[in-house]
C-alpha cells in the first residue's frame, strides 16, 4: 500500500460538489485497503480514517466556501457599467470676462497743454453744462475741460473760464446761462466778466437787445430782466443796440440798454469795487495773486478816502482773510 499515491488517486476525480466528492473518495480507498492494512477507530483501516479525515476537511472547506463566498468560495468578479455616450463638447459662446467700470466722467481733472484748444471749467459748486451734439449733465464742484460751444448754466454757483485758443478768461455769476465759444459769448441771462487784456483778442458778446464788441478789455455785462448794463474797468469796447444805435465806451465807463434796445447815456464808473464783489471767491483761487492785491489796494484806498467807505468795507470783508 502506498498512501500518497492512493490519496493522489483518490483526490484527482473531485468535481467540487461536497457530497460527490466525499462519497467518491471513500469507494475509492476503501477498494485500496489491502487484508493487512492496519486499523484505526471502529476496525477501519487507517488510510481510511486519514482519508476520512481529509474528506471532510474538503466538504467543510467547499461549504465554508460557498456561504461566504458563493461559487466555491470564488469572489465574483463584478464587471463595470458599459461607458454611456461620450458627453458633447460645450460650444456655446463663452461670456467674455467682466471689465473694469468705465470712470464716472471720461474728461480729465489734469489741466491741458496750452496749445490745445477747449475750455477749462472751474466749478465753484454744481454746473449744469451742454456739451454740442451732447444732452445735458451737472458736473461736480472742480476743474474739467469741455469743447467750445458748450452751454454753461450756473444756478447757485460760480464758475471760471479760460478758452485757451483765444487766452481769454471768463467769469460767470450765480443764475448765469451763457454759451461760450473761441472769440463769442451768447449771454442768455446773469452777469459775466470778460479779459483779454492779456492776449488782446476781439471779442463778440450777444444778448438779445445789445451786442458788445471788445478788442483788448477788462469788463462787466449784467443781463437782467429790465435790461442790459456794460461796464468797461480797462480797455475800451463799443456798444451796439438790435435797433442800430452804438455807443463806444472807454475805461472806467459803463451804459445801460432797455429791453426795447435804446442805449443810455455814457456814464463814468467813480467806484470800481461796487462790481468785484461777487468774484471774490474766484479771485482767491487763483494762483497768481496780482489781481488779488491790486483789487485790495484799490478798495483799501477807497475806505481811507472815505467817498465810498460802506462800499469798500463790504467788498474787503469778502475777502476775509487776505484782505488782512
Amino acid at each position: 500500500m502506498n498512501l500518497d499515491r492512493d490519496l493522489r488517486d483518490a483526490l484527482r476525480p473531485l468535481r467540487g460538489d461536497a457530497v460527490e466528492d466525499a462519497r467518491a473518495v471513500l469507494a475509492r480507498l476503501d477498494g485500496s485497503s489491502g487484508p493487512g492494512a492496519p486499523r484505526g477507530p471502529f476496525g477501519l483501516p487507517i488510510a481510511v480514517v486519514v482519508l476520512a479525515v481529509l474528506a471532510l476537511g474538503v466538504v467543510v472547506g467547499v461549504a465554508v466556501g460557498r456561504a461566504f463566498g458563493g461559487d466555491g468560495g470564488r469572489s465574483e468578479v463584478v464587471e463595470p457599467p458599459p461607458p454611456g455616450p461620450a458627453t458633447p463638447p460645450d460650444d456655446s459662446p463663452k461670456e467674455p470676462p467682466p471689465k473694469d467700470p468705465p470712470p464716472k466722467d471720461p474728461r480729465p481733472k489734469e489741466l491741458p497743454p496750452m496749445d490745445e484748444q477747449g475750455i477749462l471749467l472751474m466749478a465753484f459748486g454744481k454746473v449744469s453744462i451742454e456739451e454740442p451734439k451732447k444732452p445735458t449733465e451737472t458736473v461736480a464742484p472742480g476743474g474739467w475741460r469741455v469743447p467750445m460751444g458748450t452751454l454753461f448754466e450756473t444756478g447757485e454757483s460760480l464758475a471760471g473760464l479760460y478758452v485757451y485758443d483765444s487766452r481769454a478768461a471768463i467769469r460767470l455769476g450765480k443764475q448765469t446761462v451763457a454759451a461760450v465759444e473761441r472769440d463769442r459769448i451768447a449771454l442768455r441771462g446773469g452777469r459775466l466778466w470778460l479779459s483779454t487784456l492779456g492776449e488782446p483778442v476781439a471779442q463778440r458778446i450777444e444778448t438779445e437787445a445789445v451786442v458788445v464788441l471788445s478788442h483788448g478789455a477788462e469788463l462787466v455785462v449784467d443781463h437782467a430782466a429790465d435790461g442790459v448794463a456794460v461796464i468797461v474797468l480797462d480797455g475800451g469796447a463799443t456798444v451796439r443796440a438790435a435797433g442800430g444805435d452804438a455807443r463806444h465806451l472807454a475805461s472806467m465807463q459803463r451804459c445801460t440798454i432797455d429791453r426795447t434796445g435804446m442805449i443810455g447815456e455814457v456814464k463814468p464808473v467813480p467806484f470800481a469795487g461796487e462790481y468785484v464783489g461777487w468774484m471774490a471767491p474766484m479771485i482767491l483761487q487763483q494762483q497768481d495773486d496780482r489781481e488779488l492785491y491790486s483789487w485790495l489796494d484799490e478798495l483799501v484806498a477807497a475806505y481811507v478816502e472815505g467817498s465810498y467807505r460802506d462800499a469798500a468795507a463790504t467788498v474787503l470783508r469778502r475777502f476775509e482773510a487776505r484782505a488782512v
